[in-house]
């Protein structure tokens, strides 16, 4: 059977307490966008559109409610983390508002093609982003996330809950038994 080829990507997650600041849910986004663009560029393809959403926790009926999303066509199609995170954090940017407790953002890549059908701008000749390569080089060598953003370091009380994640006694020695 052939499979269709992918049409869009999405990162996201729920977060592990709900947040309120506009930092906390800049450094989800880059995580997002990092992971996204990462799978791009694993796949060989190039994204032509970003959007960015988020919303509250609908069951908290008490609490006021929010969800909203933004997208934003690209000039040149790419699968550059950073070119991505600007988009992005420039999206989450306009749609967020205080006062809210969020409870889930994420990205959605639209518009996926192949890397080597990508169209070019004609004023800026765009190749294979050198630091790029580099990039996915470490993080294969030395373990995935050992290259961030700076953005994504600006909080991580957005990440999930792990209380409840099964210990891994085969391969953590943090988790070993002590007899």
């Amino acid at each position: 059977p052939n499979a269709q080829p992918r049409q869009n990507l999405v990162r996201s997650r729920s977060f592990g307490t709900r947040i309120e600041t506009l930092e906390a849910l800049q450094a989800a986004v880059t995580h997002h966008v990092s992971l996204g663009a990462e799978a791009l560029r694993k796949d060989g393809l190039t994204a032509s559109a970003v959007s960015v959403f988020l919303h509250t926790d609908f069951f908290r009926e008490d609490e006021p409610q929010y969800h909203n999303s933004l997208a934003q066509n690209l000039i040149v199609s790419t699968a550059d983390t950073v070119h991505l995170n600007r988009i992005a954090q420039r999206l989450l940017a306009d749609i967020y508002r205080s006062g809210y407790l969020y409870k889930k953002c994420g990205i959605e890549l639209h518009g996926l093609k192949p890397a080597i059908q990508m169209q070019v701008d004609l004023w800026e000749p765009t190749k294979a982003n050198p630091v790029m390569v580099a990039w996915d080089q470490i993080n294969r060598q030395h373990g995935r996330g050992r290259l961030k953003l700076a953005s994504e370091l600006l909080a991580d009380d957005w990440k999930m809950n792990r209380d409840r994640l099964s210990q891994c006694y085969t391969t953590r020695f943090a988790d070993l038994l002590v007899v």
